[in-house]
């Protein structure tokens, strides 16, 4: 089936408890399932950058999105990861900006499900997922694995970027630095 999203953006959900920083719940209660304070301080700047008030991209290849994915939270067998709802924190933020609800009919494991219901949005669409399986995601849309195949684990601040080509049907792919946290690298992955 033809593709109809013309633009699919894919971000890893934002920091998360990593020895040295704890996680917090949005209450402020401390738990290692949820983002720590910097990954909501980037939650929060992730939806002035896809939703600028004044209208303006920092970088052309972005684009507010219509339709927002984020990994369900599900059992994980690491005790670390079970449960994690980091994916729905990062982009909660954003979608209660732009009155968007966050699909969450997928989970990590489910990427090629994902990918064929996202490529059907007639619209553009953000993604946050789990770094391990962003190469999944990306080989997907992409019919190859042209994209990066090793996100690093130290890295919350790229956003990799699929545009539909209309004519032939096929994605291409670009990364864009999120540039919104002292710290963020000005390097691709």
């Amino acid at each position: 089936m033809r593709p109809k999203a013309p633009k699919i953006m894919v971000i890893r959900h934002a920091e998360k408890p990593n020895g040295q920083a704890t996680g917090v719940k949005e209450s402020g209660e401390p738990s290692s399932r949820d983002l720590t304070v910097r990954g909501w301080q980037r939650a929060g700047a992730l939806a002035c950058l896809f939703a600028p008030a004044h209208g303006h991209f920092h970088d052309p290849l972005l684009t507010r999105p219509e339709f927002i994915f984020a990994s369900a939270a599900v059992d994980d067998p690491d005790p670390g990861n079970s449960r994690s709802r980091r994916s729905q924190e990062t982009v909660m933020p954003l979608a209660q900006l732009l009155s968007v609800d966050v699909n969450l009919n997928f989970s990590k494991g489910e990427e090629l499900e994902l990918v064929a219901a996202v490529r059907q949005c007639r619209g553009p669409v953000l993604i946050a997922w789990q770094h391990e399986n962003i190469r999944t995601i990306a080989n997907a849309i992409l019919g190859s694995n042209s994209a990066p195949q090793n996100w690093p684990g130290g890295r919350f601040d790229v956003i990799f970027v699929f545009t539909l080509d209309p004519v032939n049907g096929t994605y291409s792919f670009a990364q864009v630095m999120e540039r919104l946290l002292a710290g963020d690298s000005e390097e691709p992955i």
